[in-house]
């Protein structure tokens, strides 16, 4: 890992003001970004490295009352040097604030055509990775780009606090909107009542969007399966309001193969108990989901040859990383063997074959019975949970929240999931429940447990 300063000492903050000539009305002339960092050349390889390319930066020591923007991305300069190293040039930039380009068209023409090239882009630059289905970019006919965490998109019980995230930002919005509104209220200039009355289509707008919530908006998106913790962010753009994917500037072809060894490295940097097992998860997610197994796997590989390479760079040093690509290769050399035997889904059984709804009820509720948030099925994931089971049904997303409704929320749910036709369909579906909760060892002995209840019913 790059050497850290301690904040007491070494780390300041410094201000650029990037100055443009405006090309015209509503373009901006200037930008003022405050950074924390340890010297003043770090300011300016912050800038560069997120694409900041103004015709005249001046730094100064010290932070401005004035700054109309706070960008300090810690998460990207925690492996600064050890990407670079792996890369074997500078990084490229991050898509956290950009660049779109967004069109002007018929909105339905716009979604398609920006579906249409993601999808291209996914098909060329993928490396095997699966890729988060829902985009953490935002944005409305009255707002600007809304950012939101990746940690927060791809994972269920941080859906919430995406809602208060965004609800916070209309809320402000709207209130600026409205306050210029008034303030142009007397004026009589055709330039100001075009102002004031484009202030007040701007509220109308935001008025819309009252009582949104990020759930509902994903459930919009018709998702063919659900975002995993483990997926690379998906980097899209869409309307808040319609759901609608607007074209963007598509990333490079190593963005989503940096962001990955973001993951693997922040991965490795965990618990010393659990490190090994979390990167073995995050591999065996890619390698099953990704839908370019081969690739993913020439990719692994490449990684750990990299990771060998890397020298000292301040950090952990490099024995910490050979350690790591140690884990990759061993993971290799089982990798084709264990998903040969069909192994594709978390919700597959031991032979390979889809399982019924009541099975991946059952599964997720003793996950979700044991701490496991992120086995919860909602009214909003019920159906995206279900196609990922391959039931496509219109009514598998509901059935399937049934059955979790049932053997999570009955009155005595533990009796009520013995309880359930005849025994043998019930020991069936035990034994497969057993085989897919390998990764979660407290639901697997509640399901053990149960099923020599059951057996000692009969």
């Amino acid at each position: 890992m790059a050497k850290r300063t301690p904040k007491a000492e070494g780390r300041k903050w410094y201000t650029a003001t990037m100055e443009l000539v405006a090309k015209g009305p509503g373009y901006p002339s200037a930008q003022t970004i405050e950074v924390r960092t340890t010297n003043k050349p770090r300011v300016s390889e912050y800038l560069a490295g997120r694409g900041y390319k103004w015709s005249r930066i001046t730094i100064t020591e010290g932070r401005c009352a004035g700054s109309v923007h706070l960008n300090v991305d810690k998460e990207a300069e925690r492996y600064h040097a050890e990407l670079e190293a792996m890369l074997g040039k500078r990084l490229p930039p991050r898509y956290n604030n950009g660049p779109f380009t967004v069109g002007y068209a018929a909105a339905e023409v716009m979604d398609s055509d920006a579906r249409r090239r993601w999808a291209e882009y996914l098909e060329m630059w993928s490396h095997g990775l699966s890729v988060s289905p829902v985009p953490h970019h935002l944005i409305g006919d009255a707002v600007d780009v809304l950012y939101l965490p990746a940690r927060w998109v791809q994972a269920f019980e941080h859906w919430d606090r995406c809602t208060e995230v965004v609800q916070a930002a209309l809320r402000k919005r709207k209130d600026h909107c409205a306050h210029m509104a008034e303030h142009y209220k007397g004026e009589r200039s055709p330039e100001a009542r075009e102002l004031r009355k484009g202030y007040l289509t701007a509220v109308k707008s935001l008025d819309a969007l009252e009582g949104w919530t990020f759930p509902a908006f994903v459930g919009r998106l018709n998702l063919d399966r659900s975002p995993s913790p483990f997926d690379v962010p998906h980097h899209g753009l869409l309307d808040m309001a319609t759901s609608h994917m607007v074209p963007t500037m598509p990333p490079n072809g190593e963005h989503l193969k940096v962001e990955w060894w973001r993951q693997l490295l922040a991965a490795w940097d965990g618990p010393a108990n659990t490190k090994a097992a979390t990167v073995e998860q995050l591999l065996d997610h890619h390698h099953r989901h990704g839908g370019r197994a081969e690739v993913f796997r020439a990719l692994v590989k490449s990684t750990a040859k990299r990771l060998h390479a890397i020298k000292d760079t301040g950090g952990k040093g490099a024995e910490h990383w050979e350690t790591l690509a140690d884990v990759l290769e061993q993971w290799l050399s089982m990798a084709p063997k264990v998903h040969a035997q069909g192994k594709t889904s978390t919700t597959a059984t031991a032979q390979g074959k889809r399982p019924d709804l009541k099975l991946v009820a059952l599964v997720h509720a003793l996950r979700y019975l044991t701490g496991d948030k992120s086995a919860d099925i909602t009214r909003i994931n019920a159906q995206a949970l279900a196609v990922g089971a391959g039931a496509t049904g219109k009514e598998s997303g509901r059935d399937l929240l049934r059955h979790y409704t049932r053997y999570t929320m009955g009155k005595d749910h533990h009796a009520q999931r013995l309880d359930d036709a005849e025994s043998y369909t019930v020991k069936t579906r035990y034994l497969a429940a057993i085989a897919m909760l390998v990764d979660h060892q407290k639901a697997k002995a509640m399901a053990e447990a149960e099923l020599e209840e059951l057996r000692e019913r009969e």
